[in-house]
């Protein structure tokens, strides 16, 4: 009878800083929207703490939040799960989306990845998570329930 021995990998490395990822409890929904109207701002608020992202272009108003419906909203995707990369990234760091996405295409999981002024935000899909989880643990990524 042979010995296993698993490989730890390194968290992946950017600067002096090494990366991990929360997991946010709440699923979420992406929407388009056909505005963003006073009841909708009203709905998003309705959770305080809750994850949510409002973004506008001349073509679209994509709304990413918790509510599953909303009388604004023309069509709807999901629900996705949330995961953030802990800590507050500096603008000059290059490659994180690159190298988290590359993670989830190489294990076939589908990303839409949100950046604020402080981290990135992964979303995917909700019967997918657990696959994504594996293939940043298997990437030395270390991932933390998050509320």
């Amino acid at each position: 009878m042979s010995a296993r021995t698993e490989t730890q990998l390194e968290p992946p490395m950017f600067g002096a800083m090494a990366l991990a990822l929360n997991r946010i409890e709440q699923l979420t929904w992406v929407a388009r929207a056909r505005s963003v109207d006073p009841t909708l701002l009203a709905a998003l608020q309705q959770e305080p703490g809750a994850f949510w992202n409002v973004t506008h272009t001349e073509s679209e108003i994509s709304i990413v939040s918790p509510l599953e419906a909303h009388p604004s909203f023309l069509s709807v995707e999901g629900p996705w799960s949330v995961f953030r990369i802990e800590g507050t990234l500096d603008f000059a760091l290059t490659g994180i989306l690159a190298r988290f996405s590359r993670i989830l295409a190489e294990a076939s999981v589908s990303v839409f990845a949100i950046s604020t002024f402080d981290t990135d935000y992964f979303l995917v899909p909700a019967e997918k998570a657990d696959e994504a989880m594996a293939a940043w643990r298997n990437a030395g990524i270390k991932i933390r329930d998050f509320q």
